[in-house]
């Protein structure tokens, strides 16, 4: 445990804006990463359906009755139709997955900035244990 010495008000408001900012980037990194998750998986899933398609498609025929899904109801579907409609989901996912991967990147570097910052401060106001404290202290 440590204590932190201000100068100022300023100096204290400054410290609690970049821990802040701190929490609020990291914050963003973690719905990111679900994002990408939950869309890995639809991806996924996609593509078994497709491969299923293709599978039944071979099968029985490309006249095979498909349904796609519109909130409630079932559309009756020409496989083909439905199998193009997979691969544009799947080709859609693929470029968004891209996209988020570069927001993480861009966003881990930034929370990596603002704890090098946040330390920095940290350093900066830091008071040992025998030090008197004259401005404005907190304990960490």
């Amino acid at each position: 445990m440590f204590q932190l010495d201000f100068p100022d008000a300023e100096a204290h408001n400054e410290f609690l804006q970049l821990k802040a900012q701190l929490t609020n980037e990291r914050r963003k990194v973690q719905s990111t990463m679900g994002m990408l998750t939950s869309l890995s998986q639809s991806s996924q899933r996609d593509q078994l359906t497709l491969n299923h398609l293709k599978a039944v498609a071979e099968a029985q025929g490309s006249d095979t009755r498909t349904f796609r899904v519109v909130g409630r109801m079932y559309i009756e579907t020409d496989m083909p139709t439905m199998q193009k409609s997979l691969e544009e989901a799947i080709e859609k996912s693929k470029h968004e997955v891209e996209r988020l991967k570069e927001t993480k990147a861009s966003q881990e570097q930034s929370a990596v900035e603002l704890e090098k910052l946040l330390h920095q401060a940290i350093e900066k106001y830091k008071v040992d244990e025998g030090e008197d404290m004259s401005g404005a202290t907190k304990t960490f």
